[in-house]
């Protein structure tokens, strides 16, 4: 019979700071808001309850469509499969020096945008290659939100987002799973859905615990 798992405690995964340090909120949106308004909406309505009830967050704002990640590519540059034009480097430098992370995803038949599943391939692969290193996650416990808004199926995409990034180290926020589907009609009527929205930020607030 095999022994149990011991599980490591969230706060010896976590990385510490400084209380009195602006948290470092990094925001993943797959598409910019003319291209789909209403994904990019509800990213901001998290990002403002974040200003609201953090101590002057920086926010790293990166939209993946306007980044050239690869697929097929290695992360090392003495690697024969290297290309120097891919731009992953970029993204995950900013990932690794985050405190917080929000992903936002628009969703169609159950399946978050291809932006958003490249980066997460690609994440996967970096965090096998870090096995090695003994570093087992990427996102080091730190507050995270996952948010899809689809024609169909959104609740899927973000439950699949949610579990990839719980397996990369993401510490889901109470409720840090929002997800719109458009037949409910249009996400900016919902005054329920803005209020789960408010009540993530919240969450991470309590969970940074840089309140402002």
């Amino acid at each position: 019979m095999s022994g149990s798992i011991q599980a490591i405690p969230v706060a010896t995964l976590r990385k510490s700071h400084d209380p009195a340090v602006a948290p470092k909120v990094t925001v993943i949106r797959c598409v910019p808001s003319y291209e789909n308004e209403e994904i990019n909406w509800a990213v901001d309505q998290i990002v403002r309850g974040l200003h609201d009830n953090l101590l002057e967050p920086e926010i790293a704002d990166l939209y993946l469509s306007t980044y050239r990640i690869l697929s097929g590519v290695s992360n090392d540059p003495n690697d024969k499969n290297f290309n120097p034009k891919d731009q992953f480097p970029v993204v995950l430098e900013t990932i690794l020096d985050s405190d917080i992370l929000i992903l936002g995803a628009c969703a169609t038949a159950g399946f978050p945008h291809s932006n958003v599943v490249r980066l997460m391939e690609r994440l996967f692969e970096y965090a096998e290659a870090e096995k090695e290193e003994k570093r087992t996650t990427i996102f080091n416990a730190i507050p995270t939100a996952v948010v899809t808004v689809g024609d169909c199926g959104a609740h899927s995409a973000g439950l699949n987002l949610a579990g990839a990034v719980n397996h990369l180290g993401g510490c889901l926020v109470k409720h840090g799973v929002a997800a719109w589907d458009k037949a409910n009609g249009k996400v900016f009527k919902s005054q329920e859905f803005a209020d789960t929205l408010d009540s993530i930020a919240e969450a991470i607030a309590d969970l940074d615990g840089r309140r402002g």
